[in-house]
C-alpha cells in the first residue's frame, strides 16, 4: 500500500471537455483569470492568444513552436509565466496560440504537471494537488 499527502483538494464538475480547473496567469504585474484542461498527454502547457495580449505579452517576440496534437498541427509562441491553480504557484515556458481562433486552454505535462503532485478520483470527481 502507498500513501500521498496534498494540500489541496478541488471537487470539479463532470464535463465531456475533461477535467478544467481555475487559474491564473501572471505576467509583468499583470495577470488575467481563465480556466484550463489538465491533460496529462499534453507536453506542454498551451493559452489562446487574447490572454497573452491581456498580460502585456508581444506573443510575437517569444519562441514560435509548431504543435502536433491528435486535432491537428498549430503554432504557439513561448513566453516565462506565473501560473496559479489552486493557490499553488509556479513559474514555467507556456505558449500562446499563433492563431486567434484557437479555443484551447491546456495544463501539460512540461510547466505544470513536472511542478505538482496531482491525485485523481475521477468517479468522485475530486482532484488533489500539492508541490
Amino acid at each position: 500500500m502507498y500513501q500521498l499527502e496534498f494540500e489541496t483538494r478541488h471537487s470539479y464538475s463532470p464535463s465531456p471537455k475533461g477535467i478544467v480547473v481555475p487559474i491564473s496567469l501572471s505576467y509583468a504585474g499583470e495577470f488575467v483569470r481563465l480556466e484550463a484542461k489538465i491533460d496529462t498527454g499534453a507536453s506542454v502547457c498551451f493559452f489562446q492568444r487574447p490572454y497573452a495580449v491581456e498580460l502585456g505579452i508581444q506573443v510575437e517576440a517569444g519562441r514560435l513552436e509548431t504543435f502536433s496534437t491528435a486535432a491537428g498541427v498549430f503554432e504557439a509562441y513561448g513566453h516565462m509565466v506565473e501560473i496559479d491553480c489552486l493557490g499553488h504557484r509556479n513559474h514555467a515556458m507556456v505558449y500562446f496560440a499563433k492563431a486567434l481562433d484557437f479555443t484551447r486552454n491546456v495544463l501539460g505535462r512540461e510547466g505544470w504537471l513536472d511542478h505538482h503532485r496531482l491525485g485523481l478520483i475521477d468517479y468522485q470527481s475530486s482532484l488533489y494537488l500539492g508541490t
